[in-house]
């Protein structure tokens, strides 16, 4: 991935509603834009402040959706070989997922970096917050409006979940019956190119790294909105990608839930992405 190739499409999409009535995820997502200035990025209209409203138990429903529908409006249009996206929370995902995958006919491995499973439905959530739905969404399960309006759905081996490590009793349940792949932080840590196997294992030629910035442990990184204890260290993410980028046709890369404390962690957002600028 070159994110200054011409059929590459960069994306901003500042979505906090997802995340809950805070619009903290807003400015962070903004003040990434202005720290990467020399990239020319397509921005999804996202409104600073909303009163947010419950329907069909996910809170913010009416704004998540039509944000939805302008991202796969976008990326249909722009018609792009490789997207990197900007957020915003979590549930951005879903338009450069589906779509990516879509264009390359489910020859798409998508790597889940999240400290958490983002594996919840509108009936299991107890907080009625979308940033953690939105990979049962892409997996064809969730609410059918939003589900529809994906551009395709993703198989449960497509998926590696990397350093997950606190999850709800539902999303539980449902992983002990469905047969996705998940790397724990030890074995990351011990040897960076196992999810390089892995990859090579299933037989795809091409990834999507999605990166919620809880991944990392908050000893050694504090720039998220939900530090999450026992994380991979900064450096560790950054060889994998490295190894990653190595390897296979990255088609796609998010950093995703970025706050901002003073100018910390921008840097290091820097050395992550440093193969693809």
């Amino acid at each position: 991935m070159n994110i200054h190739n011409k059929k590459h499409l960069n994306l901003l999409f500042p979505q906090w509603q997802g995340s809950g009535p805070s619009n903290v995820l807003y400015h962070g997502a903004k003040r990434l834009q202005a720290f990467f200035s020399d990239i020319d990025f397509r921005t999804i209209n996202v409104p600073e402040t909303r009163t947010l409203e419950t329907f069909n138990n996910i809170l913010g429903y009416s704004d998540i959706v039509s944000q939805l529908e302008e991202a796969v409006s976008l990326v249909k249009n722009f018609k792009p070989e490789s997207i990197f996206t900007l957020g915003g929370d979590c549930a951005v995902e879903l338009a450069p997922v589906s779509y990516l995958n879509h264009y390359y006919n489910n020859d798409l491995a998508l790597l889940w970096f999240d400290a958490h499973g983002d594996l919840n439905t509108p009936e299991s959530s107890l907080s009625r917050h979308f940033h953690g739905m939105p990979l049962r969404t892409l997996l064809g399960e969730g609410d059918p409006q939003i589900t529809d309006r994906c551009l395709s759905l993703i198989k449960p081996d497509q998926v590696i979940m990397a350093g997950i490590r606190e999850l709800d009793e539902p999303e539980q349940a449902f992983l002990d019956t469905t047969p996705i792949d998940i790397l724990k932080v030890k074995e990351l840590e011990s040897d960076p190119a196992c999810l390089v196997n892995k990859i090579k294992d299933k037989g795809f030629r091409r990834v999507y790294i999605h990166i919620d910035l809880d991944v990392l442990d908050p000893e050694a990184y504090q720039n998220t909105k939900h530090p999450t204890a026992d994380g991979l260290f900064p450096e560790t993410l950054c060889r994998i990608i490295s190894l990653l980028n190595d390897e296979f046709n990255v088609a796609g890369c998010s950093i995703l839930e970025f706050i901002q404390i003073k100018d910390q962690g921008l840097n290091q957002i820097q050395k992550f992405l440093s193969p693809f600028l």
